[in-house]
């Protein structure tokens, strides 16, 4: 249920979502974060960018962060 509760937060964050602000909005310690942020990772579910320029990865949910995208 974790990685269904990361993907609805990522949703309402228009596909991204990064460890600390997980940790803030549904109040888990920074190994439950991480883990299910790693599960959805291994699922091919979840993409890290490491280029941004937070301090901190951020995760991208493609099927979800592809529908904010504008249509052509």
């Amino acid at each position: 249920m974790d990685q269904t509760l990361v993907l609805q937060k990522a949703e309402a964050n228009k596909g991204s979502i990064s460890l600390s602000c997980l940790k803030n909005l549904v109040g888990w310690d920074k190994t439950r974060a991480q883990q299910a942020l790693d599960r959805l990772m291994t699922e091919g579910l979840a993409w890290v960018d490491l280029q941004d320029s937070s301090e901190e990865p951020i995760f991208w949910i493609p099927s979800i962060y592809t529908s904010f995208l504008p249509q052509m």
